[in-house]
């Protein structure tokens, strides 16, 4: 799989990077919601993995501007990476289609549990 990793903490960005590579897909990191963005409207992904909040724009609006805008990552499944449990996570859940949730602190087998699941669908 192609996957983007939005997160702009370095250690966390860093150990997705390297579980999603031990598992064989190729992936790009970005530390921000805006290059998010950027990267959604030039390259197409099989994944994305987002963080809530991050820098310059936070993941739930890059997230938005995603799905409310025309390119191809538009209908892409996407994991939220969030170090609290949103007390609205079923609307967030519905609204931005999202497919599941990584709590922080994760371990591997969170993440990779997570993507096998999402690549059975």
């Amino acid at each position: 799989m192609n996957i983007l990793v939005a997160e702009d903490e370095i250690l966390n960005s860093m150990l997705i990077e390297r579980v999603l590579q031990k598992m064989g897909h190729y992936c790009t990191v970005v530390a921000n919601g805006q290059h998010v963005i950027q990267q959604c409207n030039s390259q197409l992904f099989d994944l994305l993995i987002v963080d809530v909040s991050m820098p310059v724009l936070d993941g739930l609006k890059a997230i938005e501007t995603i799905r409310n805008t025309q390119n191809a990552n538009k209908h892409t499944p996407i994991l939220l990476l969030s170090a609290t449990y949103p007390h609205n996570y079923n609307q967030i859940k519905e609204l931005y289609q999202i497919q599941d949730i990584v709590l922080k602190p994760f371990t591997v087998q969170d993440i990779a549990k997570k993507i096998e699941i999402i690549q059975q669908k």
